[in-house]
This record gives C-alpha cells, structure tokens and sequence, in this order.
C-alpha cells in the first residue's frame, strides 16, 4: 500500500512541477482509480 502512495505522490509531484497543482477536494475522484491500480499491480506482482 505505501509503494502505490508514493507511486500517486511522485505524479502528483510531476503535475506540481509542470503547472498543474493537486485539487485535493476532488483528489480521489481524479486519482483514486490510479491509486487502484498502482496497488493491484503492485499486488499481483507480489504474488
């Protein structure tokens, strides 16, 4: 669960530098599926 964290924070931070702040009231909205899949694939691939 912490690697998928910092997978979304470290994009999020990518977004940051090119311009484009977090909007943290729609925060899970907008990155929630991301966050998902991030863990399912770090989940599969931990066996």
């Amino acid at each position: 669960m912490i690697k998928a964290s910092w997978r979304l924070h470290l994009d999020l931070l990518e977004d940051l530098v090119h311009g484009r702040p977090v909007d943290w009231s729609t925060c899970e909205a907008e990155h929630g599926p991301t966050w998902r899949r991030y863990l399912a694939e770090l989940e599969s691939a931990e066996g």
